[in-house]
């Protein structure tokens, strides 16, 4: 079978377009990569700092809670000693 130079340079062309092609596909899915694990980065940063926030504001309402009790507790025990 006889190929000819005109079907020849478009075989060329062809491969020259799925190279460029496929570079550009794999930069792409670089791009959307990188892109997408900065977001998971800053997804988990921002559940770290809020379930910390969480927890700080449930520690001072326990010990805000504990000083509440314990002083009323105080109070009872002055006023039924001085009570007697």
């Amino acid at each position: 079978m006889f190929i000819s130079s005109s079907s020849s340079v478009r075989c060329s062309d062809f491969f020259l377009f799925a190279r460029q092609w496929r570079e550009k596909q794999r930069e792409e899915i670089e791009g959307r990569d990188a892109a997408s694990k900065r977001r998971q980065e800053d997804t988990i940063a921002t559940a770290e700092r809020d379930t910390e926030e969480f927890y700080e504001a449930m520690r001072k309402r326990r010990k805000g809670a504990f000083e509440r009790t314990s002083e009323l507790g105080i109070q009872k025990y002055i006023y039924f000693f001085f009570r007697s």
